[in-house]
């Protein structure tokens, strides 16, 4: 997404109180901004299978067969 064509509503003083963007370019934002929240989540459940992987492996948590694993999807 490149810059967005802005514009500002300001009070009698000139203070910034609202912004209006075009229709379409809030619809690419909003995409935009439903991907990057997808990303986070994914990067999240990634970081705890990678903690999980290693409490594994120190012996914090008992190994798992594959079907026990599959089971809980």
């Amino acid at each position: 997404m490149g810059k967005m064509n802005l514009e500002f509503v300001v009070d009698e003083s000139g203070n910034k109180k609202a912004v209006m963007i075009p229709f379409a370019e809030w619809e690419d934002f909003q995409n935009e901004l439903s991907e990057f929240f997808e990303y986070k989540k994914l990067k999240e459940r990634l970081r705890k299978a990678f903690d999980e992987v290693q409490q594994i492996q120190s012996g914090e948590l008992p190994r798992r067969t594959m079907q026990n694993f599959l089971d809980e999807c």
